[in-house]
């Protein structure tokens, strides 16, 4: 994390690989500083339990949201990132494009609308 970023591997349309990065907020980098002595020194934060080579499935979040008191109607895994389009795009501080380019969407995704560069992006969210 010293570049204060995730870099995520996905295949390009020419099947080379290239990387959505995620840029991480101060807060962000102290829940994962948090996280790490119970995570250990695995890939990933959230690991499975029974294959930390693994990360949790969208299940195991689902049924902790289930777990905390959130419906199906109320909430759903995919449903962060709807609410962050939503909130970023109706706030007016940045492009639409730059949103959708941050949550990994394409032009074509229908959260567009509904639901800045990378670097403004991180911290002034963050705070809000």
């Amino acid at each position: 994390f010293e570049n204060a970023e995730i870099r995520m591997p996905r295949m390009s349309m020419k099947g080379a690989p290239t990387y959505h990065v995620v840029p991480l907020s101060i807060q962000a980098l102290a829940i994962f500083k948090k996280m790490h002595p119970l995570t250990g020194h695995g890939r990933y934060v959230f690991p499975q339990s029974n294959d930390p080579s693994k990360t949790i499935s969208s299940n195991t979040i689902t049924k902790a949201l289930r777990t905390v008191g959130y419906t199906g109607e109320e909430m759903t895994t995919h449903g962060n990132r709807t609410i962050a389009s939503t909130l970023l795009n109706e706030s007016g501080e940045w492009r639409p494009d730059v949103i959708e380019r941050q949550l990994a969407h394409h032009e074509e995704d229908e959260v567009r609308g509904t639901s800045p560069d990378r670097q403004r992006t991180r911290q002034p969210v963050a705070r809000q």
